[in-house]
């Protein structure tokens, strides 16, 4: 059995692996990525577990002390080789941001490194995983440029995503947006009355469109913001977790797909 530590990381797994292992993950879909508290559940799973697939970055801290426990257990960073950007506010400013995935282009480093980790781990099966990864890569590539031509008609004026979370550099660095959100990276979510009134002014001033907010997080404060500044709310984005199977972002490639249209729906209502 392979672990994962999020939803997101299992949906590539599952990709690379084509079946032949099962891979599960430590959190459930819609759970808060950041915070989590680890329970009896995190254990216990920990004791079934093979293998486990590490978001490094600083992404999930509280795994650490949990593995620390298990030295015998193997582990991969599946970020191993990614090229992070900074955080640029907040508590954590200068220190990576974890959201890479939110970049099919950074997403091939994670499945290179998935697949290298499941030959160690299977080398009887390594040229199902070597040829699964093989054609995932080509998926994301596809998808890459799918997600740039759907992007690409959005006025320049209005190529600006309002997010809860600051989780979309990787996705606005790759597709030419600007991002502006309630809190940073990695930071508590909690928005001061000041801030809110600021951003609402720029989207006003600016006359942005939309504004848009993560499923994990209540879009409550980001509501708010739409109708201070005459704006409309643009809808949920799933960056931190998948939906269930019946839900909007299935999968991790289904996940950037719905993001984009969301996008593109929200910033460009004239031309979607």
């Amino acid at each position: 059995m392979v672990l994962t530590g999020f939803t997101v990381v299992r949906s590539m797994a599952e990709a690379v692996a084509c079946g032949r292992l099962q891979v599960e993950s430590l959190l459930a879909p819609g759970e808060e990525i950041h915070a989590h508290r680890p329970g009896e559940r995190e254990r216990i799973w920990l004791g079934q577990a093979d293998l486990v697939l590490v978001h490094g970055l600083g992404l999930q801290p509280w795994l650490a002390p949990l593995l620390e426990g298990r030295p015998a257990l193997p582990t991969a960073d599946v970020t191993a080789g990614v090229r992070p950007l900074a955080i640029p506010t907040g508590p954590r400013a200068g220190r990576p941001d974890p959201h890479a995935w939110m970049s099919p282009r950074q997403a091939l480093t994670y499945v290179d490194n998935i697949r290298d980790a499941f030959i160690a781990l299977d080398p009887a099966n390594a040229s199902t995983y070597q040829s699964c990864a093989a054609r995932f890569r080509a998926d994301l590539v596809r998808l890459d440029q799918q997600l740039r031509q759907r992007l690409q008609p959005i006025p320049a004026a209005q190529r600006v995503l309002i997010s809860c979370e600051g989780s979309l550099a990787y996705l606005a660095g790759d597709y030419k947006l600007e991002q502006i959100y309630l809190w940073p990276s990695q930071a508590h979510p909690q928005v001061e009355p000041a801030r809110l009134d600021a951003i609402a002014a720029e989207v006003r001033q600016r006359r942005l469109p939309a504004v848009f907010c993560e499923s994990t997080f209540a879009d409550r404060q980001q509501r708010q913001v739409a109708r201070k500044a005459g704006a409309r709310f643009g809808g949920t984005l799933f960056t931190d977790s998948l939906s269930g199977l019946d839900g909007l972002a299935p999968s991790y490639i289904e996940l950037l797909r719905h993001n984009a249209d969301l996008i593109k729906r929200g910033l460009n209502p004239a031309g979607s």
